[in-house]
């Protein structure tokens, strides 16, 4: 990876990467533990950083997250609004089956990939 980033949580509960890819055309955000409200800024970073490169893709990986917070669905829209310009539908990988679920239950397929792997 380009660029690596480690953004702990205020708690140290969560451990969040924030990775670009060598040719700058994919920014991944690897989530710790808790997709909270706590995420904003790595979020926002990652858009901005998307744009700034002029990235097609965003994914989300979500390998460790256990919990999925009513915040951290906000998150992700907001993630989708600051995303605008992307060619591709901002990719969330390695749910849990119940994030998925919740994902799902939410209408998020709508605007979001949701892949089963990275």
């Amino acid at each position: 990876m380009k660029h690596e980033k480690h953004l702990n949580s205020v708690r140290g509960i969560s451990r969040t990467q924030l990775n670009v890819s060598e040719d700058g055309s994919v920014v991944t955000i690897r989530v710790g533990r808790d997709l909270d409200l706590r995420l904003c800024n790595v979020f926002l970073k990652a858009a901005a950083q998307a744009q700034r490169l002029a990235a097609s893709r965003i994914v989300v990986d979500l390998r460790q997250t256990r919990r999925l917070y009513d915040s951290g669905l906000a998150m992700l829209m907001v993630l989708h609004d600051r995303a605008w310009y992307l060619t591709e539908k901002i990719r969330i990988t390695n749910c849990s089956p119940e994030i998925r679920g919740r994902l799902t239950d939410d209408l998020l397929p709508k605007l979001f990939n949701l892949a089963e792997r990275s």
